[in-house]
C-alpha cells in the first residue's frame, strides 16, 4: 500500500501562513433557521454547549438513513413543535432550540454542517452502493472527509479498498496518518492516490468532498456511484455521462445564486427530455430512493450521480437528534446549562453583589 510522506516534512515545506480548513462561515441558513445571535438563554435555562469532540461521537449513533429519510420527509403534521435554529453571524455557532423538550443547545456552525454533510453523504452511499461493493474512491481530505471515511468502514461490509486524493498533499497525509490505522483493524485498506484519475480507476463507488482537477466520465467504473457533497458543479460531462441524476432537496433548485446551483435548471431540462423521450426517468429524490430499498429502479450497470445540494444549510431535524443522541451519551436526564462566557454575570449574582 502506497504511503503519504508524513505531513510535518511536508508541512515545514509549505507556507506557514494562516489557511483555514474548515466549512466557510457565511454559509446558508437550513430548515428552521434564523439569522442573528446573542448570548441569552432558553426557556428553561442557559444553552448547552456542545462540543466538537460530543457532536462526533453522537454522530456515530445515529442511524442517517432514518435521519436524513426523516429530515427529507418534513415534520408530519399535527406533530411537535418544530426545533428553531438562530445562526450566529458574527461567530461561529449555531443555536438549537428543541420545542417539545424545550431545551436549547448551542454547537460550531462549521461542525454542524461538516457532519450534516457527512450524514448526507453515508446516507447515499448506504442507499445507492452497488451490492458487492468492494473499492471506493474519495476526492478531497477536508471536511467531512474523515466522517465518511469512518461511515464508509462501518456500513460497507464488503469494502476492502479506499483509494484517497486531495490537490494538498499535506491534508492528505494528515487524514491518511489519522485514519489507516483504524480503517485498516476494520479490513479495509487506505491508499494515498497520486491524482483523481487514479483515485476513481475501478471504484464501484466515489465521493467528492473537495475541490478536484476536471473529472472525466471515462475515468469511472460502469455502474459506478458518484456522490458530490462540494457544494460545486461538475464538468458539464459528468452530468451528460450518468444514467440517473439523485438529488436529495429540490427546493434548493432554482436560478443561480442565494445558494442555489446553476447545473439545477440544466438537470431539469434533461430530465424533462429524458421523460418525454421515453427512457427510464431520472430518480431525483434521495428520501424516495431510501425508502426504495429493492434498487429496482435502476440496472447494475447504470451510473449515478448524487447532487447533495443542501450541505451548505443547517438542518433543525439532524441537528436536534444529534444533540438527543449526545445526551443519551452522557447518561444525563438533561442538557447540563452551558457555563457562562468569560465577563458575563447572570442577574442572580448581581442581585447577590
Amino acid at each position: 500500500m502506497k504511503r503519504p510522506p508524513d505531513p510535518a516534512h511536508l508541512a515545514a515545506r509549505q507556507d506557514r501562513g494562516g489557511r483555514c480548513d474548515g466549512d466557510p462561515s457565511g454559509a446558508l441558513s437550513g430548515r428552521g433557521a434564523q439569522t442573528g445571535c446573542d448570548s441569552g438563554t432558553g426557556d428553561d435555562g442557559p444553552a448547552r454547549w456542545l462540543s466538537d469532540e460530543e457532536a462526533e461521537a453522537a454522530f456515530l449513533d445515529l442511524d442517517p438513513l432514518a435521519v436524513v429519510r426523516e429530515t427529507l420527509a418534513g415534520p408530519p403534521a399535527g406533530g411537535s413543535p418544530p426545533a428553531v435554529l438562530r445562526v450566529c453571524a458574527d461567530r461561529d455557532e449555531v443555536r438549537l432550540h428543541d420545542g417539545p423538550s424545550g431545551r436549547e443547545w448551542a454547537l460550531s456552525a462549521s461542525c454542524a454542517l461538516r457532519l450534516w454533510t457527512a450524514g448526507l453523504g453515508t446516507a447515499a452511499m448506504c442507499a445507492l452502493a452497488p451490492g458487492g461493493v468492494v473499492t471506493a474512491g474519495v476526492v478531497g481530505a477536508g471536511p467531512p472527509a474523515a466522517e465518511l471515511l469512518v461511515q464508509l468502514a462501518l456500513r460497507l461490509p464488503g469494502l476492502t479498498h479506499v483509494a484517497l486524493h486531495d490537490r494538498d498533499p499535506v491534508r492528505t497525509a494528515r487524514l491518511w496518518w489519522r485514519l489507516a490505522r483504524a480503517l485498516r483493524e476494520r479490513g479495509v485498506g487506505l491508499t494515498f492516490a497520486a491524482d483523481v484519475r487514479e483515485t476513481l480507476l475501478g471504484a464501484d463507488l466515489v465521493l467528492l468532498t473537495g475541490p478536484a482537477e476536471q473529472l472525466r466520465p471515462d475515468w469511472t467504473a460502469p455502474g459506478a456511484v458518484v456522490v458530490n457533497a462540494t457544494g460545486a458543479d461538475l464538468p458539464e460531462e459528468m452530468y451528460a455521462f450518468a444514467d440517473h441524476l439523485v438529488v436529495d432537496d429540490w427546493r434548493f433548485v432554482g436560478p443561480a445564486g442565494a445558494g442555489r446551483r446553476l447545473f439545477t435548471r440544466r438537470s431539469e431540462s434533461r430530465r424533462a427530455l429524458e421523460l418525454a423521450g421515453g427512457r427510464r426517468p431520472v430518480e431525483s429524490r434521495l428520501g424516495a430512493v431510501i425508502a426504495d430499498s429493492t434498487g429496482r429502479w435502476r440496472d447494475a450497470d447504470e451510473s449515478v450521480l448524487v447532487e447533495l445540494l443542501g450541505t451548505a444549510a443547517y438542518d433543525a431535524t439532524f441537528l436536534t437528534r444529534l444533540c438527543r443522541a449526545a445526551v443519551r451519551r452522557s447518561g444525563a436526564a438533561a442538557p447540563p446549562p452551558r457555563t457562562a462566557a468569560p465577563g458575563a454575570r447572570s442577574a442572580r449574582a448581581e442581585e447577590r453583589q
